[in-house]
């Protein structure tokens, strides 16, 4: 702590966020299933005789969001039951930064144990305020609700319950919910609205995401391109990934000498600008300008621009469409095949910079290793 919607607060007023995860969910129902282990029969009160109901009746937001008010109550009623039967059930670490920046404060370090039935209140809280209309889409704590009452429900039935089966078939999403995504754009794309409306259609259905730019030249592409990342990941807080892409950051940019050497034969060379107002003439002792889909020969009558890196045009030249594929990291083996030119700078131009989409991968590599505790193949 303190957390993205409290580090501009006083220090008295700092949040930590903690994250409800399916395993969590998981453990939870088998602590409050083991309450009953020996009287399953206790449940009938708050199920009914034949239980509630099968969940394949309640997969879809239409058919949950009218029960969500009885579901609410009866899990209400049950944790009120048992107040003298919780235990401890999730160990929180905390550590205490001073406000964003990674330095850890003084006593920064602290355990915080919540009991199973004192971590039900993070989201039956919430699930008490939603509404019933069934266009409404199910929220993240209001899904953790759902799924919670079914394997207990489940466990009263048939005296356990598959957690699996009820995580895939609650999920409330509009489509497939992979536990990663990740999208790249235009630097510009986050000041639109359809970039908000979507960053809150991904939040309704369980990710926390990550916005970040990325310059290229401080990721081992030899070029100054601006790109905007979203990276989603299931069931955690906003931001999760943004310190580790930055930590990893080069602190140079690259430039095209660094990267290539000599391979160009060349020490400057031709970039068609958007304007005449900019300057065309590139050196390779700096990274290159975004590669674009367009690639023209220097115009017979350019007239040398005051930010050119030389005015001597004599040995300068554009580069071909194979160099440029090598700026943007495309390995030297890789094949062009089956294209024209104006389809292969269309498509070498509109590419992710390889190293670029490299570094991105490694960084949720490497947070998904550290969250599990397992690091990736070929990693020790």
């Amino acid at each position: 702590m303190p957390d993205e919607s409290t580090h501009n607060l006083s220090e008295d007023k700092y949040g930590s966020e903690i994250v409800i995860r399916m395993p969590s969910i998981h453990f939870l129902a088998c602590s409050l299933a083991s309450i009953y282990k020996d009287n399953r029969k206790d449940l009938r009160k708050y199920f009914g005789a034949n239980g509630f109901g099968n969940i394949s009746s309640y997969t879809e937001a239409a058919q949950a969001n009218p029960r969500i008010g009885e579901i609410w109550s009866i899990m209400s009623a049950l944790i009120a039951d048992n107040l003298y039967n919780q235990k401890p059930a999730i160990i929180q670490p905390i550590w205490k930064t001073l406000g964003k920046r990674p330095v850890l404060a003084d006593n920064c370090l602290d355990v915080f144990v919540w009991s199973d039935l004192a971590f039900t209140k993070l989201f039956i809280s919430e699930s008490s305020k939603v509404p019933l209309d069934p266009t409404v889409q199910v929220s993240r704590p209001t899904r953790a609700l759902i799924q919670l009452f079914f394997m207990l429900n489940e466990f009263y039935v048939r005296g356990n319950f598959d957690s699996k089966d009820i995580f895939q078939k609650l999920t409330y999403t509009t489509g497939i919910n992979p536990r990663w995504f990740v999208m790249e754009n235009v630097e510009r794309i986050n000041k639109t609205i359809v970039f908000s409306k979507a960053k809150e259609i991904f939040r309704n259905a369980g990710y926390g995401l990550t916005e970040i730019v990325l310059d290229a030249s401080k990721c081992g592409v030899p070029q100054k391109r601006k790109r905007m990342f979203l990276i989603g990941q299931l069931d955690t807080f906003d931001n999760f990934l943004k310190q580790k892409i930055l930590n990893g950051l080069s602190k140079e940019s690259l430039t095209i000498r660094d990267y290539m050497g000599n391979d160009l034969g060349i020490e400057n060379y031709y970039r068609h600008a958007r304007s005449y107002a900019r300057r065309g003439i590139f050196s390779i002792d700096e990274p290159s300008p975004t590669i674009r889909g367009v690639n023209r020969p220097i115009p017979p009558a350019y007239t040398p621009h005051p930010g050119d890196s030389t005015g001597n045009l004599g040995n300068v030249r554009p580069l071909t469409s194979v160099e440029r594929s090598y700026i943007q990291t495309f390995p030297k083996s890789f094949k062009w095949q089956g294209l024209n030119k104006t389809a292969l700078e269309q498509i070498i131009g509109n590419a992710v910079p390889v190293n670029l989409a490299r570094y991105v991968g490694n960084c949720i590599m490497t947070y998904d290793a550290e969250e599990t505790g397992m690091l990736p193949f070929g990693q020790s």
